[in-house]
């Protein structure tokens, strides 16, 4: 078996396996035809990181030296480079979020908010000051709409059992994308079968990029919430 075979059986297999666990018919053919129609079992990841490269929209990005800023990736596994793909369950750190985490662990742990004491003053400073970095950097009106989390599924969650269960109902709609991992689809499938809510799908194309005229299509007077990965779009 070749290599470009080898990888298509096991992109298909895992799709299979994914698109086998939705729960309820309806969404799963809907998820089932979105994939058949933008053959995503022959999307081959070698050839999208060349593409990546030659991109006009990525003049200047330098793959190479992205890679040399995590440790992690210096590993070789069965003679070539590591190659990690598995971000949605857990990312790689890069070296300057390593040092920062050794930083504070060296110099300033402590509880936050809880302590009138000198770590623990230090330790909240920094800590609302990466809120507000973060409201900059997603440009958010306020920096208490920055909200920390134990992670992106216990925020997906929050949203959905807060938001989802008060604010959407029956024959509401829901927009998501065929790149999602089962965290952004799972809580929205619980939510469609408790609610009677529609769930709506957003394609992408050869290149694995969301196909924007199409998601435009899907907005209407029922879309409540659109629940979408980050991803480069032409």
């Amino acid at each position: 078996m070749s290599d470009q075979a080898a990888r298509n059986l096991l992109t298909y297999a895992f799709g299979a396996e994914v698109l086998a666990r939705i729960p309820i018919p309806s969404l799963r053919r809907q998820f089932e035809q979105a994939v058949l129609a933008q053959n995503c079992c022959t999307l081959r990841m070698t050839v999208a990181h060349t593409a990546l490269k030659s991109r006009p929209g990525m003049v200047g990005l330098d793959i190479d030296s992205i890679r040399a800023d995590f440790p992690i990736l210096g590993l070789t596994v069965g003679g070539k480079p590591l190659v990690y793909l598995d971000n949605a369950a857990s990312s790689q750190m890069p070296q300057p979020v390593i040092d920062r985490l050794v930083r504070y662990q060296t110099t300033q742990h402590a509880n936050v908010h809880r302590g009138v004491h000198y770590l623990s003053e230090i330790a909240s400073a920094e800590y609302e000051s990466a809120r507000g970095r973060l409201q900059r950097f997603v440009n958010a009106r306020e920096e208490r709409e920055v909200i920390f989390t134990s992670g992106t599924t216990d925020a997906i969650n929050l949203v959905m059992h807060g938001y989802g269960r008060k604010f959407i109902g029956a024959g509401d709609e829901i927009i998501l994308t065929l790149l999602e991992h089962h965290s952004n689809i799972v809580p929205w499938q619980m939510l469609a079968e408790e609610k009677g809510v529609k769930i709506r799908v957003v394609p992408i194309n050869d290149a694995g990029e969301l196909m924007l005229d199409q998601y435009e299509q899907l907005f209407n007077e029922r879309t409540k919430l659109v629940g979408g990965c980050t991803s480069r779009t032409r």
